[in-house]
């Protein structure tokens, strides 16, 4: 499994989180167009050119940004900065905001997962049984304008795509998160899940990446824990390896 983040702490707290997997293949590499390629190369050569299944994630997150980590780029679109660089200076709230920062800011999430499925859509349909799934969330509850525009863009894409991919070689869906992602711990004391919603979703989104079926493309929207249950019957992850119990450090990654 190949894993990139620009930022070093949050790959560093994955690997910790998941026990320090030898087949976690973490890249120091952001998917933004001027760095992408690059990524990419990282990734394949890493794999020995090896691609099978891609998990686009915009907006669902497993950590929640730390004050002494550095935000990466997902986190300066959803909280204001310009880019990487200036992740610690915010910029200013609704309409207050000078309007050439807004228009750099409000497209960095839909060209990020751009110039991404632009390099992977066509190693993907060199492979058999190959998967894009769009793991989107992000709007509803953000009160920031450029997390709702950033958030509305990567679902357009991620809808032209489907369409333009449907009966293709390369499966691609969606699935749209509408619950919550780290909620507060009164919040989780108060309505419990048997553990987080993030577990849950990865196992959701390998069932969708292992099944076969033509029901796994398109959209599965979950605004509700029924609607997670649903979709795991229909399609169940394939048992790779024994769960380990450093998995369950997730207090500390939410």
């Amino acid at each position: 499994v190949v894993v990139n983040c620009s930022s070093k702490t949050h790959l560093e707290q994955l690997s910790r989180d998941l026990g320090n997997p030898h087949s976690l293949i973490a890249i120091h590499g952001s998917m933004r167009p001027e760095s992408a390629e690059a990524t990419v190369e990282k990734a394949l050569e890493a794999t020995n050119s090896q691609l099978h299944h891609v998990m686009a994630h915009s907006g669902v997150r497993w950590w929640v940004p730390q004050k002494q980590a550095t935000p990466d780029c997902e986190d300066a679109a959803l909280q204001g900065p310009r880019d990487c660089e200036e992740a610690a200076l915010s910029g200013g709230k609704g309409l207050s905001q000078d309007p050439i920062r807004f228009s750099e800011r409000a497209s960095m999430l839909p060209a990020l997962h751009y110039a991404a499925a632009k390099l992977l859509l066509p190693h993907l349909q060199k492979t058999p049984g190959s998967s894009y799934t769009f793991v989107t969330g992000g709007a509803g509850e953000q009160n920031s304008i450029e997390a709702q525009v950033n958030a509305f863009g990567v679902w357009g894409l991620a809808a032209a795509l489907r369409e333009q991919y449907a009966g293709s070689s390369v499966r691609v869906a969606e699935v749209r998160v509408a619950l919550k992602i780290d909620r507060p711990a009164r919040e989780r004391a108060l309505d419990p899940r048997a553990r987080p919603l993030t577990a849950d979703l990865g196992e959701l989104c390998a069932g969708l990446a292992a099944s076969s079926s033509q029901d796994s493309v398109g959209l599965h929207t979950i605004d509700s824990m029924e609607h997670v249950l649903r979709l795991w019957a229909k399609f169940p992850c394939p048992p790779a390896v024994a769960v380990s119990q450093p998995l369950w450090h997730w207090q500390q990654a939410q």
